[in-house]
């Protein structure tokens, strides 16, 4: 490498290592998802979850429904065996979320987990995502 480029690429490192560590604490502003919703109704939609051979395993269910000022979204994966996957977050209009819930039923290992997340100023006085799970037999 000539001296010139090495001197670049070592001035060009130091920038990139100062950046990072300037503000590093700091989060990033939140911004709008989107402008307007592209929905302007509830719906809801089913799908089949077949295998290789197209027999149906189970079904999945992916839905919005208006709430408030925002929106629930789901989706819902179950087969008939009652082994269910289940996400529901509820988003403002710009689409951030503001809470969470996953759902995950394993009736072979008769278990149940849930997943929630709630959305909005930590105890530090940033803002960001506070996550809870539990996991009962």
């Amino acid at each position: 490498m000539r001296p010139p480029a090495a001197i670049a690429a070592a001035l060009i490192g130091a920038t990139l290592i100062a950046a990072a560590g300037c503000g590093a604490s700091d989060p990033p502003k939140t911004n709008e998802i989107v402008d307007s919703m592209p929905w302007s109704s509830a719906e809801a939609y089913t799908y089949d979850l077949v295998n290789s051979k197209r027999e149906k395993q189970g079904e999945g269910i992916i839905s919005i429904v208006p709430q408030g000022d925002g929106w629930v979204i789901s989706q819902q994966f179950s087969d008939p065996d009652g082994n269910a996957d289940r996400s529901v977050v509820t988003v403002a209009r710009s689409l951030l979320p503001i809470a969470g819930r996953r759902t995950i039923v394993s009736v072979d290992e008769n278990r149940r987990e849930e997943l929630t997340t709630s959305y909005g100023d930590l105890n530090d006085g940033s803002h960001g995502v506070q996550i809870r799970q539990q996991t009962y037999k």
